[in-house]
């Protein structure tokens, strides 16, 4: 683990997590679905929360090449 210290994959990671977290808001932009950015996940309306997994599912596989793990919070 201490191989990794200073090597900057703290901050090339922090920039692909952006990078998914941005394509899923924009997909979910262009479908009209409402969505807040929060840290590592969104906020959506609990009727979209299916939709928004889904999209953000598809989002790391787009920018990542892998599908990552994606869990429901609901909150009401």
């Amino acid at each position: 683990m201490a191989g990794v210290f200073e090597t900057g994959i703290g901050l090339r990671l922090m920039f692909r997590e952006s990078q998914v977290l941005v394509a899923a808001l924009l997909t979910l932009a262009d479908k009209g679905i409402p969505a807040l950015p929060m840290h590592d996940g969104l906020m959506v309306a609990g009727s979209k929360d299916d939709l928004a997994a889904r999209i953000m599912g598809e989002a790391a596989q787009d920018v990542t090449g892998h599908r990552l793990p994606i869990s429901l919070k609901k909150h009401y």
